[in-house]
This record gives C-alpha cells, sequence and structure tokens, in this order.
C-alpha cells in the first residue's frame, strides 16, 4: 500500500499501484483527478479529511476501484484476488458520524456499481420529497441486488428512498440503522426479506416506532433455522427499545448475543423476563449503563448455561450477591466475565469469581 500526503497531481504513472491511502488538510476532487488518471489500476482507495467534490471524479476515472473509503479509516484490506468478480465497487465508506455527505454527490456512484456493492456504510444528508422524486426519474430502477451489509444514518425522505432498494433482495444479513426517523416504514421492507444474521440500532427514539419491531422478531421467531437466522443484537441510546421489543425478541431462538446499552425505556422485570426467556441459548450478554439492571436479573443470567461471555459495564445497581449467584449457578461452560465500572461489587467477589471462571477481568 502506497499512503500519501500533500500534492496528489505530481503524482507519477503507476501502472501497478493497487493499494491508495491518502491524507491532508482538504482533499478536493481538483487534488486527486490527475493522480486517478495516473493510478488506473487502484482497487482501494482510502481518503481522510476529504470534500464531497471527489466523488465526481472517482465516478470517471477509477474503473478498477472496489473499496473506496471517506473520511473513515476503519476499512478492511483489499482481498487477494478479484480474479472472477465483475467489475465495480464492492464496498463503500462514508464518515462515522459527523456531517453527512450530500446524498447529490454520492449517489452517482452508488448508482453506478449497485450491481456489485455489497457492503454500504452511508451517512447521507436529508432529500425532500422533490429531490427523491428527482433521482427516481434521473436514476430509474435503483436496486442493490447483491447488498450484504448497510449501515445507514439518514434522514426523512432519504432513508426510505434507500430502503426501497432493498425490496426483493436476499442477500443483505448486516443492518445497523442510526438516527432513523422512519424505523416502521423500514421495517415494513425488511420484513419481507430473509432474516438478517446481525441487527444493530442506535440513537432512534419514539414510543410509537417500535411496532413493526414486535412483529419483525415475531416472523423471525417462526422462520425455518435452516435458513439464515437472526443470530446477533445490538441495541443502543434507543427508547424504541421497550419491554415489548424485548419480549418479540426472546422468541427467536436462534438468538445468540446481544447487547443492551443506555436503553431508558426497558424495565428490571423486562430484562429479568428477557434473560429468562432466553436462558439457555445466549452465548454473548453485555449490558451496559442501565440501572434498571439488578441483582434479580443477573441472577437470572445463571440459568443460561451454554453462556460462554458475559460483560457488565456501569451497571450501579449490580452488588456482590448477583455476582455470586450468578458464578455459583454457572456450568462449566461459563469462561469469561467481564466487570467495569460497577461501583457496588468488591475486588473480594471478584477473587472468589476467578475460582469459578476460567477469565475474569475486572477494571
Amino acid at each position: 500500500m502506497m499512503a500519501s500526503t500533500g500534492d496528489y497531481s505530481t503524482m507519477e504513472q503507476h501502472d501497478t499501484l493497487i493499494n491508495l491511502s491518502l491524507t491532508s488538510n482538504l482533499i478536493t476532487g481538483e487534488d486527486i483527478k490527475p493522480m486517478l488518471q495516473r493510478c488506473q489500476r487502484l482497487r482501494r482507495l482510502v481518503m481522510d479529511k476529504c470534500s464531497p467534490t471527489v466523488f465526481d471524479p472517482i465516478n470517471k476515472y477509477a474503473p478498477n476501484l472496489e473499496i473506496l473509503s471517506y473520511n473513515n479509516l476503519d476499512v478492511p484490506d483489499l482481498s487477494s484476488s478479484a480474479a472472477g468478480q465483475p467489475q465495480g465497487l464492492r464496498n463503500i465508506y462514508t464518515n462515522n458520524g459527523g456531517t453527512s455527505v450530500p446524498t447529490k454527490d454520492i449517489f452517482p456512484l452508488i448508482y453506478k456499481n449497485m450491481a456489485t456493492l455489497k457492503t454500504a456504510y452511508l451517512n447521507i444528508s436529508a432529500l425532500s420529497q422533490q429531490e427523491v422524486q428527482q433521482l427516481s426519474t434521473v436514476y430509474p430502477d435503483f436496486k442493490l441486488w447483491n447488498l450484504e451489509s448497510l449501515t445507514f444514518w439518514t434522514k426523512n425522505q432519504t432513508e426510505l428512498f434507500i430502503i426501497q432498494a432493498l425490496r426483493g433482495v436476499t442477500t443483505l444479513s448486516f443492518l445497523s440503522l442510526l438516527n432513523v426517523k422512519n424505523l416502521n416504514a423500514i421495517v415494513t421492507v425488511i420484513k419481507n426479506m430473509p432474516p438478517v444474521r446481525e441487527l444493530r440500532i442506535e440513537h432512534t427514539h419514539g414510543t410509537t416506532n417500535n411496532l413493526g419491531l414486535v412483529e419483525l422478531f415475531r416472523n423471525y421467531s417462526t422462520h425455518d433455522q435452516k435458513q439464515r437466522a437472526l443470530s446477533i443484537a445490538y441495541f443502543r441510546k434507543s427508547t424504541v427499545i421497550t419491554d415489548s421489543v424485548l419480549n418479540s425478541l426472546a422468541d427467536v431462538t436462534t438468538l445468540r448475543s446481544i447487547t443492551l446499552k443506555s436503553l431508558d425505556y426497558i424495565t428490571t422485570e423486562g430484562i429479568r423476563n428477557f434473560l429468562e426467556k432466553t436462558a439457555g441459548q445466549l452465548t454473548y450478554l453485555k449490558l451496559c449503563d442501565m440501572e434498571v439492571v439488578t441483582n434479580e436479573c443477573i441472577m437470572m443470567i445463571s440459568c443460561a448455561k451454554p453462556s460462554t461471555e458475559v460483560y457488565l459495564e456501569n451497571l450501579p445497581s449490580i452488588k456482590n450477591q448477583g455476582i455470586l449467584a450468578m458464578v455459583n449457578n454457572k456450568g462449566p461452560q461459563f469462561k469469561r466475565l467481564t466487570i467495569k465500572n460497577c461501583k457496588s461489587t468488591t475486588k473480594d467477589c471478584v477473587q472468589y469469581a476467578k475460582k469459578n471462571v476460567k477469565i475474569v477481568t475486572y477494571e
């Protein structure tokens, strides 16, 4: 991989360069245009601190690009070979939070590569209904047929425009939704698709915006387990996650891993019931930043014999009694316990846990 800073217009012809990382105070389309024209074999391009003007020259002058990162450094490396694969962008990553990328700037590139895209990490700007209609006219039949992983922050009509491109798609296995406004409408689309393996919801609010989730998990609970099924759930800082949602999710018997973090609309009873219903199936459980997680809840974890890892962080209501009861009732498959910033637990309790659990981390 070549890393470059500064004036990219002076870059010489590179017929073999396939992996390039750029950083500067500001990277513009005019900066990278000559470089792209001289590096036609590029398969991976990672840029830090760039403006939306870079998308136009990339769309025109990077025919072999497979991985593109815009202000996001957490991206995968190239696969060993692209032999036998159709030409086109496979992974696109925008910035993680912060200012949204103007949809009008990035969309031509997405549309051009819609048949080959497998991973889309999109933090894109809001569109009016009129702008959505214009996009639909200029770029007809937009469909992400081969998408496997979608993460997006969108607003208003934009999220509906993107999610409609998934109707009839059977390949999506990872879905991460952040700050979405039309959750029920999104669920209406995805419930008619094969289940995703991993579902993440963060910063999504509205106590009437979750009825679709309850129905979605009911559908997942009756899905053929021999096919792809939900196994990982991650929920953080979202008022749409309530006791009724957890209760419905607990009926999904393929669920193996769950993270519940900073959820203000679930109760002690809701968590206790969830852990009781999922006893015997979870292999990873992470509970963070919730006062409603009590000793009573932790004691229910002891019923989940196959659990291999439990992570407890910033749970002020957890005390030694709960930890000791969980450890004493755990079977030999209980191999890892992490206790972080649970101030009502003591080192003596942790020392006892270390005698019964293979790996214990206490911070």
